[in-house]
């Protein structure tokens, strides 16, 4: 092996073990969290801990349609979110700008790591076309708005 190579490699070792070491020493620093809080929306570039109700759609916030028929009839998908809080989320009020859009959401609260579900009707008459649409879901959870996607595109 030349003497740049094995130069170049023992360089990128020895940083690998430097970063791991100080990896390590971090980690051993991180405080322990009240039991009494929950992570929510955990990820490693923003973590939010709540104490409270916290609804988490995880990556379930756009569904695709894909290509529907106008005269196809309505065409129905769901959103799952989960309350990953320690208090029951209450969903108060789910909106959105079209009429051609009809929502149901869960009336009554979602126990502390339980899971809801939010049903999107569409309905493709006279809707010819790409479709966008924004469903904006409103709750307990501090953050207080999410919003959700549908699309597609409706043929004939």
């Amino acid at each position: 092996m030349n003497n740049r190579l094995y130069s170049c490699l023992c360089a990128l070792f020895a940083a690998v073990a430097v970063y791991s070491a100080d990896a390590a020493s971090v980690a051993q620093e991180v405080p322990q969290q009240d039991s009494a809080k929950v992570a929510c929306r955990d990820t490693t570039v923003q973590k939010r801990v709540v104490d409270g109700p916290c609804m988490d759609f995880g990556d379930d916030t756009e569904y695709d349609f894909g290509k529907i028929r106008e005269s196809g009839g309505k065409q129905t998908g769901t959103f799952m979110f989960k309350n990953s809080g320690n208090r029951p989320l209450v969903v108060t009020k789910v909106m959105v700008s079209c009429k051609c859009v009809n929502i149901t959401f869960p009336k009554k609260p979602v126990a502390p790591g339980a899971e809801g579900t939010i049903t999107v009707t569409y309905d493709p008459k006279k809707q010819k076309g790409i479709f966008h649409k924004a469903i904006q879901v409103y709750s307990n959870d501090p953050q207080a708005r999410f919003i959700i996607l549908i699309k597609g595109e409706v043929v004939e």
